[in-house]
């Protein structure tokens, strides 16, 4: 009976984190879905590859501050004491926005020499400088909710997702009350400012003590989270070049309207990968804190989430692919050539990405970054070769399915890797 009221205990520890954190998510990703449906449905389809490929451009900034900086602190900070903790955190979050300023200066700087040899660049200044703020404020909203989630006060990264919805709902609101059309720069401007004000929501709620920064240790932090941080950057660059080629790759061959059709095809997979993010943020410090006591039970935790993941999705494909012309009728509003084909590929992206981050988590748990950056480099030339070959034969559903190709092999290899660390756990 005792151990019943034990293993109770323990679910209901979990059921409400993870309760709260696919709400946050729920709202967060939902947000960015009815945005984007919003956007395929009023912007050209040109236009709406150009917002595909701002995005693109945010989650690459973010993914390098993440990797330098807030996985570094998700794996680092269980490691300080209870007093250290919240002065380390400040230290971070000091390290963040000296970045963030950095590449602001670099990129307002880039952007006034380039005008001046090429005058035609011009006209994409404001898309550049908008993009540059939405990737700011983008990973300055992210520290905040990987710090929640790290803290394990979940409700603070709802709340701060709630505020980025409201002001997205809102402002789309008032421009239809106006009568106001929205075009790509107001689009990504709209963007920009819900993730501003998620992340002011997210600083209050913090309660960080930026008193206790000292400068003269934000240098031994640096060089902390740099030993790990330049192969998890590695690893976060390589992926993003694997994982948006479908964009940068289907623009160059095809131009914006293709990145458009890609990326409106891609909104069929959108609302499982709501689960994705939430279930990860969670489930990492837990993995961080369990590898601690047993690497054994930490794959045997890891082995038993893949596999719960990789079955709900088999149940939405499934549901997707049955009632698949009603749900393209909600989500898109024009006829996209191929798209039952481009969806299906997404489809099959899906299920390995959830393989990957299954086995991608584990290896994190255990700081092996190094590990994760160089199978992540092997599978992307793959991918990228394969998404060049594909796309210039095929098309969009090419390139997608080049991104299969590397998605697979990156599995297969960081599966191999979570064995070896088992055989040497021995």
């Amino acid at each position: 009976m005792l151990n019943v009221d034990k293993y109770l205990r323990v679910i209901r520890a979990i059921i409400r984190p993870l309760s709260i954190s696919f709400l946050s998510q729920l709202v967060s990703n939902g947000t960015n879905f009815a945005f984007a449906i919003y956007l395929v449905k009023n912007l050209m389809i040109s236009d709406y590859g150009l917002y595909s490929l701002a995005t693109s451009i945010t989650l690459l900034y973010a993914g390098v501050g993440n990797a330098v900086f807030l996985t570094q602190m998700t794996v680092y900070a269980p490691r300080k004491s209870a007093q250290e903790m919240p002065c380390y955190i400040a230290r971070i979050l000091a390290l963040v926005v000296l970045f963030c300023v950095a590449s602001a200066i670099i990129c307002v700087g880039a952007m006034l020499i380039i005008n001046v040899f090429f005058e035609e660049v011009d006209k994409y200044s404001k898309f550049v400088i908008l993009t540059m703020l939405s990737s700011i404020f983008y990973l300055l909203k992210d520290f905040f909710i990987r710090n929640s989630y790290n803290q394990k006060r979940e409700s603070h990264a709802l709340k701060s997702n709630i505020a980025t919805s409201a002001f997205i709902f809102c402002s789309l609101g008032l421009f239809y009350f106006c009568d106001r059309t929205v075009t790509l720069n107001i689009s990504i401007s709209i963007y920009a400012g819900g993730l501003l004000f998620g992340a002011c929501v997210g600083a209050l709620n913090a309660g960080i003590p930026l008193r206790s920064i000292k400068l003269s240790k934000l240098k031994k932090d640096f060089d902390e989270s740099w030993i790990n941080g330049k192969w998890a950057l590695g690893g976060s660059t390589i992926t993003w070049l694997q994982s948006q080629a479908y964009i940068y790759i289907t623009a160059i061959i095809i131009g914006p309207v293709g990145v458009g059709y890609a990326s409106a095809a891609r909104l069929i997979i959108t609302p499982f990968q709501f689960l994705l993010p939430a279930a990860n943020q969670i489930i990492l410090p837990r993995m961080v804190q369990l590898s601690l006591i047993s690497y054994k039970l930490t794959r045997r935790a890891g082995v038993c989430y893949t596999a719960s993941m990789f079955i709900c999705a088999l149940i939405y494909i499934s549901v997707i692919v049955t009632y698949f012309d009603f749900f393209t009728g909600i989500l898109i509003n024009e006829s996209i050539p191929g798209l039952k084909e481009i969806s299906m590929a997404w489809m099959i992206v899906l299920m390995l990405i959830i393989l990957r981050d299954g086995a991608s988590l584990l290896l994190q748990a255990s700081l092996r970054f190094k590990a994760l950056t160089i199978n992540v480099a092997v599978s992307s030339v793959l991918a990228i070769s394969g998404s060049v070959v594909l796309g210039s034969w095929i098309g969009p559903s090419g390139v997608i399915y080049g991104t299969c190709i590397g998605e697979l092999i990156l599995a297969v290899l960081l599966w191999s890797k979570v064995r070896e660390n088992v055989q040497a756990s021995n």
